[in-house]
């Protein structure tokens, strides 16, 4: 028989962890509080996400009784078992109250509770023993009693002192930085609201110093000196593709700068679709399927010269009037707006080059375009830098929770 240990131990650990039922150190918690018209609610958030206060939309029932949940204490949802709503209560919502579907337990001085709250979140666990209890899928609950039954491994509270210090050390940096990012997007969402003028205004809320005047309203097509869209080389002929020029299609259009295309094509299938490159730094949009939300709005800034598909149009702006950048910022503000006003199409929303040349734009001067554009870029950046911290930290807790835990 195989040894009951993880692949990953702290020095000085070496015995096998041993299975027990959840109940041997869960007790569960009921102090009646008030009733659901007057109760500080909380709610047990899917996915992991923790355990928050509860926006009530409607009034609750003076019937319903409500109980009060405690710092430290965990909680799970009973309809919401296989979809990990599990969490323990923080010191801020001490005193705060949930009905029975959401069920509190005080946590025996021998369990850990970063450690358990990590070892039901795993899906191996949830998915599994939640799977396992009565019920249909869409209103299967797990009730107290099922959930002291489910076995569980663990070591001794030593180790999982250490397991659960480790977690959550990476549970707060992983919280710094998912705040830091929420900070940047917040900022960046602010200057895009309000470094481009309203709708009846002519200049803007938030202004750098030494630019005064009106931004000129124009349409986009008195800026452009061109537009050009591509198309799809014939499928049915292999010698089109898997060659080394790259190929844009709409959905790679990611609201950011275009590094790399998914598929591309030969010097046969660049010339058999009588196809352009497109350099790096040009404005793109997507033309097509534009009644969906999420292709309504999309556009980039090409990093690579690439081909384009049809769905894909390029803009390119008179550089003593529009920056390519500057038309990027605007149209991530109004994009979206103008895909719903501006299109035409019955069941399929698109735009052509004669209805993007009417549509409406506010500009300074170049000075100020590339100041904005500086701003926002950096922001941009920030962001990037921010993700890629989060994900870094994600990752590393994600490798620890699969080596520490059998």
């Amino acid at each position: 028989m195989d040894k009951r240990v993880p692949e990953l131990r702290f020095k000085g650990f070496t015995d096998d962890w041993e299975q027990h039922k959840i109940g041997d150190f869960l007790k569960e918690s009921r102090i009646k509080g008030s009733s659901g018209l007057t109760a500080k609610k909380l709610t047990v958030k899917l996915w992991g996400k923790g355990i928050v206060p509860k926006e009530d939309i409607y009034l609750g029932s003076t019937a319903t009784q409500y109980y009060i949940r405690k710092e430290g204490q965990f909680m799970y949802g009973k309809l919401d078992f296989l979809h990990q709503a599990f969490g323990i209560v923080p010191s801020y919502l001490d005193g705060y109250e949930s009905t029975l579907d959401s069920p509190s337990f005080d946590i025996s001085k021998n369990l850990n509770p970063n450690f358990f709250l990590e070892y039901v979140s795993l899906e191996k666990f949830y998915k599994y023993q939640g799977s396992m209890a009565n019920g249909s899928r869409k209103a299967k609950r797990i009730h107290p009693n099922i959930f002291f039954e489910m076995p569980i491994l663990i070591t001794k509270i030593d180790e999982q002192n250490k397991i659960g210090s480790i977690i959550e050390k990476l549970n707060l940096l992983i919280e710094l930085h998912q705040k830091k990012l929420n900070l940047y997007e917040g900022i960046r969402k602010y200057m895009l609201q309000n470094l481009f003028p309203k709708d009846k205004a002519n200049v803007p809320n938030v202004r750098f110093a030494d630019f005064v005047g009106d931004w000129e309203q124009q349409l986009i097509g008195n800026l452009l000196n061109n537009l050009y869209n591509g198309q799809t080389p014939s499928r049915s002929d292999n010698l089109n593709w898997n060659g080394n020029i790259s190929w844009l299609s709409s959905g790679e259009l990611n609201k950011g700068t275009v590094l790399k295309t998914v598929e591309k094509i030969t010097p046969e299938g660049k010339s058999e679709a009588n196809l352009k490159i497109v350099p790096s730094g040009t404005f793109v949009m997507a033309i097509t399927g534009l009644e969906a939300k999420g292709t309504r709005g999309n556009c980039a800034i090409l990093g690579i010269n690439t081909t384009l598909n049809q769905s894909c149009m390029a803009l390119f702006p008179n550089k003593s009037k529009l920056i390519s950048g500057f038309l990027f910022q605007w149209y991530m503000k109004f994009g979206d707006e103008y895909g719903i006003r501006y299109t035409q199409g019955t069941k399929q929303q698109s735009y052509n080059a004669e209805l993007i040349k009417i549509l409406p734009i506010k500009n300074p001067n170049i000075t100020e375009q590339k100041v904005i554009v500086s701003l926002l870029t950096k922001l941009d950046e920030l962001i990037k830098i921010q993700k890629r911290q989060l994900t870094l930290y994600e990752n590393i807790k994600k490798y620890y929770i699969q080596k520490l835990f059998i």
